[in-house]
């Protein structure tokens, strides 16, 4: 049922619409959780499949490329340290393979020279062992776990980033051993590479170190091991990103072009081998992060530029459109994003480049915040009550009138099923309420 709506307010990221009964609607929020134990940029994240985040290296600002590596546990949204790489490293690539080690390789290392080494990190035990070496050192490279389970790492940049690289090598989790396979058609760095439903591996956009981004793509066939041209892009593009949709097309959206970046967005089509222009985001951005939702919906976050820092815009496969989100709680370029196994999205680390900060601090997506609710305190005071992550502690926040600041009260309490119990222990008065849903 639809109420009319006399006033709007932000509640602890979250967006909130009172109306003249009293009643709300709220709509997907930002939320802070734990910190990381440092500030990082250019790390990685990967799902572990036992529903853990892993965390790892990454640069703190401070000259340091970071070694250390963490967790994160959904269920106590808590990071915990775990075993630490043997070498530091940035710009690098972490790969899950089927195995359920986690493969890191490459990277630059504290003298922004690109590594030839890489490692295996073993969730079941914390610990890392070195595995085979590349065969040439790279960084700003990608990484993509072929069907027959080999890790196909191409392009990247060398000789302190100042040259691309059109080597292309396979790693066998069998032997542990790298082998070069057939060069890029185009040396490229800062690209992407998507697999394709096929099997074969979709490289598009990228740049060379001191050249403008490129509006190439190739196509990788593992069976033959040939590449092959792919049709362009519309707008050449470096530092975007790539996702696949729940229809197996792939969508880029944004990246640098020239000196600046671009909110353009366009999708391959696999099936025909061609791409077709979308709706443009609202903000131009490059060095942000994307991840598809449980949905089937793309989340965007942050980026370069001065006016994408913080911003969040999600793309509806449906109606070929973005839609704005709301902000995140703090600006980020190189940081990550990662969906948990309840569907919300885990944001880590990152750079503020308008202060130059590097972020410890974390933050969740929760696509789907229920109020639980609304109390009229007297005096034009009101209380709100909402649930934050689903399956948490809601949180109690009270304002003296809706255009001054809400101040959080403490979490209520489930006493059972549904039903949540808060003690203002100010007023010594106790309140019972229910769960509610949504009332969009």
């Amino acid at each position: 049922m639809a109420f009319p709506l006399f006033a709007a307010r932000s509640v602890a990221g979250i967006a909130v619409f009172i109306s003249a009964f009293l009643q709300i609607s709220v709509c997907a929020a930002f939320i802070q959780t734990a910190s990381l134990s440092t500030p990082r940029e250019v790390h990685t994240a990967t799902a572990l499949p036992d529903g853990k985040i892993f965390i790892a290296g990454g640069t703190d600002g401070q000259s340091h490329w970071l070694p250390t590596a963490e967790l994160f546990n959904p269920a106590t949204r808590k990071f915990t340290a775990t075993g630490s790489m043997n070498e530091g490293r940035t710009v690098f690539t972490a790969t899950l393979l089927r195995n359920g080690k986690v493969l890191v390789a490459g990277g630059n290392t504290t003298d922004y020279a690109p590594l030839r080494s890489a490692e295996l990190y073993d969730p079941a035990s914390g610990e890392w062992t070195v595995t085979g070496s590349l065969n040439v050192p790279r960084a700003f490279h990608t990484a993509t776990l072929l069907s027959d389970g080999r890790v196909l790492v191409a392009g990247g940049a060398q000789a302190d980033n100042r040259t691309a690289l059109g080597s292309v090598e396979i790693y066998d989790p069998n032997t542990g051993a790298w082998s070069l396979a057939s060069s890029l058609m185009t040396p490229r760095c800062y690209h992407t590479a998507t697999l394709l439903p096929d099997g074969r591996v979709l490289l598009a956009g990228g740049a060379t170190p001191d050249s403008p981004a490129f509006a190439s793509a190739e196509i990788y066939d593992p069976h033959n091991d040939q590449w092959s041209a792919a049709p362009p892009m519309s707008v050449p593009r470096h530092h975007h990103t790539a996702t696949e949709l729940a229809d197996r097309t792939i969508l880029i959206a944004g990246g640098q072009t020239g000196l600046s970046g671009t909110a353009t967005a366009e999708i391959f089509d696999p099936a025909k081998g061609l791409w077709r222009v979308v709706d443009s985001m609202r903000h131009a951005r490059y060095g942000h992060s994307a991840a598809r939702l449980p949905d089937g919906r793309v989340l965007v976050t942050g980026g370069i530029e001065s006016s994408s820092a913080n911003t969040a815009e999600i793309y509806d496969p449906l109606s070929k459109t973005w839609q704005p989100a709301l902000p995140m709680l703090k600006p980020r370029a190189g940081h990550t994003e990662t969906v948990l196994p309840n569907g919300t999205v885990l944001i880590t680390g990152g750079l503020d480049f308008g202060s130059f900060t590097f972020q410890s601090g974390s933050e969740l997506f929760v696509p789907d915040v229920s109020p639980l609710k609304i109390t009229a305190l007297g005096s034009g005071a009101i209380q709100l009550t909402v649930t934050g992550v689903p399956g948490s502690a809601p949180t109690v926040f009270a304002t003296t009138n809706l255009f001054t600041p809400w101040s959080p009260l403490g979490l209520a309490k489930e006493t059972s099923p549904g039903e949540f119990e808060y003690i203002n222990r100010s007023a010594t008065a106790r309140q019972l309420f229910f769960r509610i849903g949504n009332t969009n």
